[in-house]
């Protein structure tokens, strides 16, 4: 149970002649209170109020004079309220009403009469279309679309209750997400309790920036935004819910039917038609979001719809026909409530912004370069420079915008540039399947179809193609009429061949073409199913075109991964050039009265200012050494060759002097003996399909060898076992990988399988040879790097038990498809062993598991002291769900499942404060040195000039551009040519008051413990290591996202507990 951090108030309640009022009594309707009274209320509020700011610390803030509003409800002075543009102080204000629950109501703009107040629940009747019998409630009454109801205006008619003002009023009963909030969360803004002095000098020095690292100005990519101009035009925001009622509907049998968020985004642009299109004051609309747990959808107006239009309230509703085929079924109803009006710098709704400027702002752009470029997904490209692979991918260049927020200094814009790989437009799908999926070149493909007899999807390649290509928009021709072409989307890929699809009248599906005229001239391939309204339709691959409109790839293709990084690859110089000369572009645009359509951006009249620069901070690099080499066990190997072909024609020869490498050089304990067994399986060269099952076969038998103890000189009590498999090639390795490392890790063994090219280097490249006994040694159980004592921070900050968490999370495409979440826990004070767990998502969130057996086993197995303090770094989970989403919801789970197991095993030291730390890369935050590079270069940039701009490992920036609770830190090099792309840590949760010096740094260490690399990495190792198991479960099991089980565990061999053999 998180303790309450605060007691409530108890409020009394005395009338005005100072006798208490019993607590059971209602407040009676408020009348206005004497002068003396109001003179003291006045007095009161102006005396300046403590105030905790987002860090705790108290600040003064005078308060305003309160004063009803038109609606009747009491506001400051001087708040952001209805502009008289919005809603004009000529029209009288009505006092506001339930939402009525009859359809009868009726918009003004079609002439029927304005809603009137109801004040029962009566059945909804359609006033339009076909008139249905009003029925009569007997029972319950249906669920009705919820409303916040105005409170009513003072009333003079009954004495009042009044509260004198040292008391103050009870707050509402905080939730529990709240009251956890409050207990772990030092950076949450709405922390109001009053701390004593002592714990406001506590979380002081807890607060941004930290001081440790050499200074080191940079330049980003972000643009602060302000306003010009005088006052900006106001924007509206309004929540729709709307209703769908049939001719038949009874509220005895069954509820309204919601309505679909376009159709209620269509219904209310087409009831608001006139004041769409006045061409006085054109106004358009800018798509929202949906209410949670609601049936509700939130629109922006762009200005705010005139207050006589919902006739003269916050709350209005309309009735429209339901039809279908032109045929009146029902009734459809839409209630419209105007919330407030969205301010550039309305701190309390800062939130609205940002959701507008993501809705609107890309197409804001388009509309200010006046098409010049054209949308794809939330971003903005152009065909100018397009680049293309096989002729299938294309190669788009573009930039992608993005509002920030939640700054400490002003709202920012960030633009970058990205690239995005698509499906060339209008080409036929067969010409993907030969290209990408099939590995053969178009240009040598000698078409007329008919030609291409010989191609066909092999039973390995057809999960690969289906991978690609469900969820495409494709064109379909009409089989009568082929100048005439239907839209629709791949659904699935069929396992059978066109010729053997059978229609409804019995006939084949191939004689419907044939009959007029459109004979299919390659019916051995799959058909493909499409999606046309509620009907599956099977159409021949040949007759399927791709859409005119660019789609990205949903899953990148590994054998084209490297030609695409070499043509996206800008260094940073290049790439802040092209940025700044876009918001240019942007600041000429938006300050140009010449402009032919107005804009989100234009409308509230912005302008940007120059990029931000900033200082940061280079961390001092991290001193690690290595450790200790596997030696509990004698190590035997068996060496399994699937290759007929390498340059050293003695493989086995080679395998054995590179074992002697890994014993001699690496210290680990390698038997000398020789392999415990070698297998050449390609001595007579076998086709790709005979070698895949000789290969399934031998590792199978090795294993029940090994199993019942047939190899007469191993004993599984002092010796252990690892399989080196040579692979084929590079372009089938990933075939022989899954079933032979599935097979292998599942009787308990590691393996290491190499490819050829790898193979070659074994013994000559030393930089090869070393990585590769990294792996080793880490999957046989031993240590390859810590910390060195020379680390005098990280040393004091591990001086305290500290338990380490990673999770990583890996989801399907297809939201009703469960993903998988992968835990690493540290399990000794020193950070040095960890357990691994991977679990499925629970039903009701793609993020959360059930954690009462991984903490309960991890607390368990901790060796030493118990953990004073647990550190969780959280990957795999968007921004909104790091700040205020999911992340909460299993920060709770994960504390609760702490408290009980203290509990239950009455542990007499205290429980471990949790730190919950979000890893976050998608931000669209660049940075590049603003002094010339001559200092503090890593060795991977010394040879290119242009990467000699990108920050060196270890910066960090936290303050201006961040977060009052986050920060950056770029941990890593890049290899490819480009710009690096930093970290964003987001502390969503910190009891433990880490001081921000130790957050950075012990960060940064964790991110240089790599047991695969001697250089730092972009992850943090709890979470580097959670990565690597999900990645190893993706490629050794087939259809993962199809178990339909839930929570499920999947075991590991109890010989690999606690080794990390996916490295």
């Amino acid at each position: 149970m998180i303790p309450l951090p605060f007691k409530p108030r108890r409020v009394i309640v005395r009338r005005p002649g100072g006798q208490e009022a019993p607590e059971s009594e209602n407040v009676a309707p408020p009348q206005e209170p004497s002068v003396s009274e109001q003179a003291v209320v006045e007095q009161e509020a102006q005396k300046p109020v403590e105030v905790p700011n987002a860090w705790g610390v108290n600040r003064q803030q005078v308060q305003k004079p309160v004063e009803a509003n038109a609606w009747g409800v009491n506001r400051q002075v001087g708040s952001a309220g209805p502009s008289a543009a919005a809603w004009p102080s000529s029209q009288t204000a009505s006092a506001t009403t339930s939402r009525p629950s009859s359809l009868s109501s009726a918009s003004t703009s079609s002439g029927r009469q304005p809603p009137m107040p109801c004040t029962s629940r009566q059945p909804p009747v359609p006033s339009i279309g076909r008139q249905p019998p009003m029925p009569t409630y007997l029972g319950r009454q249906p669920p009705m679309p919820s409303t916040s109801q105005q409170p009513p205006l003072p009333s003079t008619s009954q004495a009042p209750l009044t509260l004198t003002s040292k008391w103050k009023p009870v707050p509402k009963p905080p939730s529990r997400r709240e009251l956890a909030m409050k207990a772990l969360n030092p950076f949450a803004s709405y922390e109001r309790d009053n701390p004593t002095p002592a714990e406001i000098k506590e979380q002081a020095q807890y607060r941004f920036p930290g001081t440790e690292g050499k200074p080191l100005m940079v330049k980003t990519n972000l643009f602060p935004m302000v306003q010009y101009g005088g006052e900006s035009i106001r924007i509206g925001l309004y929540q729709l819910e709307g209703y769908h009622f049939p001719n038949d509907y009874n509220p005895e049998v069954s509820n309204p039917i919601p309505l679909q968020a376009h159709t209620m985004l269509s219904d209310f642009y087409n009831h608001f038609n006139r004041y769409f299109n006045d061409v006085r004051t054109p106004r358009y609309m800018v798509k929202g979001y949906p209410v949670h747990n609601r049936a509700a959808f939130v629109v922006f107006v762009v200005p705010p719809l005139p207050k006589y239009a919902l006739a003269n309230s916050r709350q209005y509703d309309f009735i429209m026909d339901a039809s279908k085929k032109g045929v009146v079924i029902g009734a459809k109803r839409i209630w419209v409530d105007y919330k407030r009006n969205v301010e550039f710098n309305d701190e309390e709704n800062v939130n609205d912004f940002q959701q507008l400027m993501k809705s609107g702002l890309t197409g804001a752009l388009i509309r200010m370069f006046k098409n010049e470029y054209f949308r794809v997904g939330n971003d903005v490209f152009t065909n100018i420079g397009k680049k293309s692979i096989r002729d299938v991918i294309d190669i788009l260049g573009g930039y992608k915008v993005r509002v920030h927020t939640d700054v400490i200094g002003l709202p920012m814009l960030s633009v970058n540039i990205t690239f995005a790989s698509t499906l060339r437009v209008n080409i036929p799908l067969i010409n993907v399947l030969i290209a990408l999926v099939c590995g053969r070149d178009i240009s040598d493909v000698q078409l007329p179809l008919w030609k291409l007899s010989d191609l066909v999807i092999t039973e390995r390649q057809l999960p690969l193609f289906k991978e690609l290509v469900i969820g495409l928009n494709v064109n379909i021709p009409d089989h009568q009429d082929l100048t005439v072409r239907y839209r629709n989307k791949i659904i699935d890929i069929t396992d059978i061949p066109y010729f053997k699809i059978v229609t409804g009248d019995g006939n084949t599906a191939i004689d419907s073409y044939a009959e007029f005229g459109s004979p299919i001239q390659c019916p051995h391939l799959q058909a493909v199913c499409v999606k046309r309204g509620l009907a599956r339709i099977y159409v021949p691959m040949e007759k399927v075109f791709i859409s005119e409109t660019p789609q990205r790839l949903r899953h990148s293709i590994s054998r084209f991964k490297r030609d695409i990084v070499g043509l996206t690859a800008i260094p940073p110089k290049d790439r802040f050039a092209a940025i700044e000369k876009f918001q240019m572009n942007m600041q000429r645009c938006l300050e140009s009265n010449g402009v032919t359509e107005s804009n989100l951006l234009s409308q509230m009249k912005l302008k940007l200012r120059k990029a931000a620069e900033i200082s940061a901070r280079v961390l001092d690099p991290v001193e690690v050494e290595d450790a200790n080499a596997y030696d509990k066990k004698l190590v035997r190997y068996i060496f399994l060759n699937l290759n007929p072909k390498l340059k050293s024609q003695e493989p086995k020869s080679d395998m054995r002097e590179y074992v002697n490498y890994l014993r001699e050089k690496r210290r680990i304990n390698f038997d000398e003996g020789g392999a415990l067994m070698y297998s050449n399986l390609q001595l007579k060269p076998l086709l790709e399909e005979d070698l895949f099952k000789y290969f399934n076969d031998k590792v199978k038998d090795i294993l029940e060898m090994l199993e019942k103890k047939q190899f007469a000189d191993f004993d599984p009590k002092t010796q252990t076992v690892i399989f080196f498999v040579l692979l084929p090639d590079e372009t089938t390795e990933k075939r022989f990988y899954a079933t032979g490392k599935y097979a292998i890790t599942e009787a308990g063994y590691v393996s290491q399988f190499i490819l050829p090219s790898t193979f070659d280097l074994l013994t000559e490249d030393v930089e090869v040879m070393k990585n590769l006994s990294r792996k080793i040694n880490v999957k046989l159980g031993g240590t390859n790097k810590v910390p060195a004592e020379t680390n005098q921070r990280y040393m004091q900050f591990m001086k305290r038990p500290t338990m380490f968490m990673g999770i990583d999370t890996r989801n399907s495409h297809q939201k009703k498809q469960r993903g998988v979440v992968a835990v690493s826990v540290t399990i000794d004070r020193f950070a040095l062993t960890y357990a691994f767990y991977l679990r499925r998502n629970n039903l009701y969130t793609r993020y959360s598991i059930t954690w009462d057996e991984i903490i309960n086993d991890a607390l368990d197995n901790f060796v030493g002291p118990d953990p004073e303090r647990i550190y969780i770094y959280r990957a795999g989970m968007d921004e909104y769900n790091l700040k205020q989403g999911e992340a909460w919801d299993e920060l709770i789970e994960i504390r609760e499942k702490v408290e009980n197991f203290w509990a239950v095993r009455d542990r007499r030291t205290p429980v471990p404060k949790i730190t919950y730390i979000g890893y976050n890369r998608a931000h669209n935050v660049r940075f590049m040195r603003l002094e010339e590079p001559t200092k503090m270069i890593e060795n991977e940039y010394r040879r290119d000039e242009g990467m000699k701009w990108n920050v060196p490992r270890g910066t960090v920036i936290d303050h201006t551009i961040t977060p009052e609770n986050a920060f950056f830190l770029n941990s890593h090099a890049v290899h490819t040519g480009g710009t690096v792309k930093p970290v964003q840590y987001i502390i969503v949760a910190d009891e433990n008051k880490t001081p921000v010096n130790d957050l950075e740094v012990v960060t940064y260490v964790l991110c240089c413990t790599s047991p695969r690399s001697d250089v730092p990495v972009k992850r943090p190792l709890p979470i580097a290591y959670c990565q690597l198991l999900l990645s190893h479960v993706f490629d050794t099991c087939e259809q993962l996202f199809d178990d339909t089980a839930v929570d499920k565990p999947y075991k590991f061999n109890e010989k690999l507990a606690n080794t990390p053999f996916f490295v």
